[in-house]
């Protein structure tokens, strides 16, 4: 699986492509504020996605929000996922 965001004029796409099958999905249709940047977990079917004040995380099997976060910093640029 590859993640891909791109944002242009302000619509922001996040897309999941499956190599395999060569197929490519979109993850949501509307997102909640700007998105910065997008991560899958190392071990878990979640997605880390950021936004320039909440990060907030998405269980892909359920299709649920699992956490949102919200930091102590006035702008989120980028996420790492570690395992531990």
């Amino acid at each position: 699986y590859l993640l891909s965001l791109s944002t242009k004029d302000r619509g922001t796409a996040l897309l999941i492509h499956r190599l395999t099958t060569r197929k490519t999905q979109a993850l949501f249709k509307k997102t909640k504020g700007d998105l910065q940047d997008a991560k899958f977990h190392t071990s878990k079917p979640w997605v880390v996605l950021v936004t320039q004040r909440y990060v907030r995380i998405y269980d892909l099997t359920t299709q649920t929000l699992k956490k949102k976060m919200m930091g102590g910093v006035n702008w989120f640029s980028s996420v790492a996922v570690h395992p531990q």
